[in-house]
Formats: C-alpha cells, structure tokens, sequence
C-alpha cells in the first residue's frame, strides 16, 4: 500500500517495489521499506513528507543486487566535485574549496535508505542558506558560499582577494560571540536616502530582540555626527513597527561629520559594542577606519557595515537595497522622454540618471525600457565629435528614424566637460567629487552641432530628470 504521494493522486505499488525516482527523493524525506529497498515516485516527495511501502520480493529479473546498485548511482545527486569539474569545464571561475569542508560532506546512501525522518544539514547536495549547525565554528564556510555566482567572484578578484578567498554568509549562527544580555547595539544611518532604509532599521531591531533576546538598542540619529552629538533614541520592536511603510529614514542623516577620535570616544562611553552602520562606500570606508580604531584600543565591539546605496556599486554583494526602486523610477522618467522625442521632428530625448561615477542604473533602465538608442555611462568613456562619435551616431539615427533618445549618467563625460568649460575640481561635504551638469550640457552640444548642418532642422532637444 503506498501513501498519497506530493502531486497527489495515489500511487499504485508496481511489481518490486514503486518506480524509481528522477533524482531520488528530495532532502528530509523518508522511506520505510519492507523487504527490498523501494524506488520512490517519479519526481520524488516533497521536502518532510514519509512514504511508506510494502513490497514484496523481488524477482531475480527486477531486484538483483548490481540492478538496485546501479538504481542507487542513476538517482543519486552529483556530488559537489563533480559540480566543480563540469563548471570547470565550462570556464567558470571558481573559488576553490578548502579541505575541512568535506566534513560536511555525507552523500552516503544511508541518507536515502534511512528509516528516520532525518533532515540533516550536513548534505551536501543541498545549497540552500540554511541554518546548518555543522558551519557554525568550522574555518571554511557552508558548500553554497563556494558555489558563488560569477559576478561575486568577479568583484572579488577586483579587490585583489584572489582564488580561494571565502565570505562568511550572514545569518544566525548556534554559537554567538556576545551574551545577549550583554549587548548595547547602536544603529546609526549615513549618506544619502535610499528606499528601504527604515526596513533595514526595523529588521535589525526585531531580528536583535526576537532572534537573540537583545533588548538594549539605541538609534543614532544625524549620521555620524549623532555619535558625539548626544543625540540618540532608544529603539524596541513597538517603536518600528510600521516604521517600513514610511520613507526617508527616523533616525535621520547626514554627509560628513567623520571624525573617528570623536566616534570611538562616544562609542566607549556609551557602552556601545555592536555598532551597525547603514551606509553607502563612503561610509563602509568611514566604518572600516572606526573599526581599526576599536582594534586598536582593544576594545570589544562589533563594528558591522550594511551596504546601502541605489547606485548598486559596492563589491562582494550581489545588489543594494534601493537600486531596483531606483531602475523603476529611471525607467518612468525614460518612457517621458521618449514620447516626446517621438511626436516631434528629429525629436532628441536626453535622460540624466543619479549613480554619481558608476553607470548601473543608467544601464539597467535602459535595458528595462528598450527605447533608448544610446546611454553612456562613466565606466566606457566616449567622445563628441569625429567618426563614431556621439554627434555622428545621433545624425544616422534620425536620418533612419526620426527621433532618439540618450540616456546618460551623471558621471559620464566629465573630463570633456571640465576640459570645454576650463573648470577645476570640487567637492562635497564628504569628499565626493562635485559633478557637473551632463544632461545640460549635452543638449546644448547636441543643438550646436545640427545648426551647422543644413540637411537638418534644428532638433528638438529635451533634457529629462526623474523626479
């Protein structure tokens, strides 16, 4: 008799057993068998779920012991290292494994034939980000850390990490360094707005108190100046509760206000020792040096830096909170100024986009809009005038269709502006670089170059920023 299996309907016992699975059962099932090993389902359970069958014994011709061998190897998972050679194979880059990770390694066949409902963690066939007791202390991470995604190996070789270098995922772990009752957690906002902040400040908030039992956090409102500005507000899981349904951020921020002798000297008085900053590169710059400073002083507190930017150009991670909020408001913004580069004669439509010296959110809404003819971006410098310059290409496009739009970001194209307006550099109040108006200054390019053609009228040339 065989239980109703994971696609409902109810399967009906064939001669020897039921039929064999494609791939074997999925993680955490489990099979009881009566006589001879039992071949599960075609798709396997589902995850938990137990099947139970009677079978009765095989004949010579269906249960031959090499037969139900060879069953066993046909469904069982490819082991990591067969997943590593293949995609070796294939010329992706890999990080390479350490040695201790085997340990949690078990693609023994007592898995699948064990008669307990046994969901092991230590299996290596799942990559999942589970909460596995067997990575909690080793000194290698979990089988899905080393099994990155091209792009996060890309950012780590251009930090210079080098093959084999390891990040630890972030998740809770069953040992932790600080006793719960011991911790005085700080949360303090920097830089510019991004949607999503108060969100991060609500999880931090319950996840300390409901995960860990961490019921001393205070918030530093102002950005860094709040460390030394006495300025704070004590946070609970009441307080934020709908904080994530309002935008901005409650703790309030600010540019600048780095002092690191300051910052320290606040967080040792206040008895601060995990301090998470929310910031974009140049904050997490600003909190690296804040925590060779607590090194340095001997001090035991965890400096902890959450990357936040719509810009999406911090390495390591796979993508900022924000950035996507960001490529769907550029994206509105795109459509306005294609419709109205379309309803007029040799229309040009010119879209300036945030993302100061990187270019994500310029190329992510074009390719999202599929109405932009050409978009710049500070990582593939370009040049105006010539063969295949700027000006040449816009003059083909409205020869063949009578419209075009530009997408630019705001770093792209500096140097030439700087160069045509002789001006020298400035900068903010936290040491970026102040940039120059692209979009303007590309329209009234663009407006010169046609007056001097005379097969052209004079193009209609709209500057669009999102609001």
């Amino acid at each position: 008799m065989a239980a109703r299996g994971a696609r409902g309907g109810r399967r009906r016992p064939q001669s020897g057993g039921a039929r064999a699975a494609h791939g074997g059962p999925s993680r955490g099932a489990a099979t009881a068998n009566r006589g001879t090993a039992a071949r599960p389902a075609v798709g396997g359970p589902s995850r938990g779920a137990a099947v139970a069958t009677t079978a009765r014994r095989r004949s010579p011709a269906h249960g031959s012991p090499a037969r139900r061998a060879g069953a066993r190897r046909r469904s069982s998972p490819r082991r990591p290292e067969a997943l590593l050679a293949a995609a070796a194979a294939r010329g992706l880059p890999l990080l390479a494994r350490s040695e201790s990770e085997s340990d949690c390694d078990s693609d023994s066949d007592s898995e699948s034939e064990s008669d307990s409902d046994s969901h092991s963690d230590c299996d290596s066939d799942s990559h999942s980000d589970s909460d596995s007791d067997c990575d909690s202390d080793s000194e290698s991470d979990s089988d899905s850390d080393s099994e990155l995604s091209p792009p996060f190996l890309s950012n780590a070789a251009s930090l210079g990490l080098g093959r084999g270098t390891h990040f630890r995922r972030a998740r809770p772990r069953q040992q932790v360094y600080f006793q719960p009752d011991e911790v005085s957690a700080g949360i303090v906002t920097c830089g510019g707005l991004c949607p999503g902040l108060n969100t991060v400040v609500r999880e931090l908030v319950c996840g300390l108190h409901h995960m860990y039992g961490v019921t001393n956090v205070v918030g530093i409102e102002g950005g860094y100046k709040g460390f030394y500005a006495s300025n704070t507000v004590e946070l609970t899981p009441r307080s934020v509760n709908d904080i994530h349904k309002r935008g901005g951020t409650v703790l309030g921020t600010s540019r600048g206000g780095h002092d690191t002798t300051k910052i320290v000297d606040s967080i040792q008085d206040r008895g601060i020792n995990q301090v998470y900053i929310i910031g974009g590169d140049g904050t997490q710059k600003g909190a690296a040096t804040i925590h060779e400073e607590v090194q340095r002083r001997g001090l035991k507190c965890a400096v902890v830096g959450i990357p936040k930017t719509i810009d999406n150009d911090i390495v390591v991670i796979d993508k900022s909170f924000g950035f996507d909020t960001a490529v769907e408001e550029a994206r509105r913004a795109i459509n306005v100024a294609h419709v109205e580069a379309e309803s007029t004669e040799n229309g040009v439509g010119v879209v300036k986009l945030m993302s100061r010296n990187s270019g994500f959110i310029a190329m992510y809404a074009t390719l999202a809009s599929r109405d932009v003819d050409c978009c710049l971006i500070p990582e593939s410098p370009f040049y105006l005038d010539g063969k295949r310059g700027l000006l040449e290409f816009a003059e083909q496009r409205l020869r063949e269709n009578g419209h075009m739009v530009i997408v630019v970001a705001e770093g792209a194209g500096q140097d030439l502006i700087a160069k045509s307006m002789n001006l020298a550099d400035a900068h903010d109040a936290s040491g970026n670089k102040l940039l120059l108006d692209v979009g303007l200054w590309l329209c009234h390019k663009i407006k010169e170059h046609f007056k001097k053609k005379a097969s052209f009228p004079s193009p209609s040339s709209t500057s669009t920023r999102p609001k």
